[in-house]
């Protein structure tokens, strides 16, 4: 799981879409992304692993929102179907399918689709998909007026803030303190800018421990 933030500025002519790199396997925890970009569609999927790359593989060469939406619909539905003939001798149930949910943008008109529990919808000027999803009513509070101003370089102190305190409050979503944050910069007409923030401490330096001393 993971959660994937996208949110409009400057009055709807630029879009951010942030996705935390924490995927946690059956016995193991790694850093991944889920954001992929190919044309001009940007794919954003959260659930698991095995799942979503199922799909992408199938949808990675349409070039249309709508198309690309239905696809995704189709598919998520016959991986249900699948799942329920197989029953438990499948890995995956129906219900694992409902909890993957994904995001279809368009990065040169910034229109977006959702696709989550067998429907297809548009979005708002602030989505959240994934695991950090309860907490969407929080996030919109600390954006707060943000459609109306432009991107800046102060907003991923913002992002960095929000993914905190998503990853303080759902052990699903990767706190910026570990994993990697991704973003992506959409702008109409212009070309899609991707960044990475990292807090990487040099975990061999002693000073960045303290040593307090106890009675034993």
């Amino acid at each position: 799981m993971t959660s994937i933030l996208m949110f409009l500025l400057n009055k709807g002519k630029q879009m951010v879409v942030v996705g935390d790199t924490q995927h946690t396997y059956q016995y193991s925890t790694k850093e991944e992304s889920k954001l992929e970009l190919f044309g001009k569609l940007l794919f954003c999927a959260s659930g698991y692993d095995k799942i979503i790359w199922w799909i992408y593989p199938e949808i990675n060469n349409l070039r249309v929102t709508t198309s690309c939406s239905k696809k995704i619909l189709k598919l998520t539905q016959e991986k249900k179907e699948e799942f329920s003939r197989i029953g438990t001798s499948s890995s995956f149930t129906a219900d694992d399918i409902d909890s993957c949910e994904f995001m279809i943008i368009n990065s040169e008109n910034l229109k977006a689709n959702i696709i989550s529990h067998g429907l297809t919808n548009g979005t708002k000027n602030v989505e959240l998909i994934g695991s950090g999803n309860p907490h969407i009513g929080e996030v919109q509070q600390m954006l707060g007026r943000i459609y109306e101003f432009p991107f800046g370089p102060h907003l991923f102190k913002k992002i960095v803030e929000i993914y905190g305190f998503l990853g303080r409050n759902d052990a699903h979503t990767g706190h910026p303190a570990i994993f990697n944050l991704e973003v992506f910069l959409l702008e109409k007409s212009k070309s899609p800018q991707r960044f990475r923030i990292s807090f990487k401490p040099d975990i061999t330096d002693y000073d960045n421990y303290e040593v307090k001393s106890e009675n034993a």
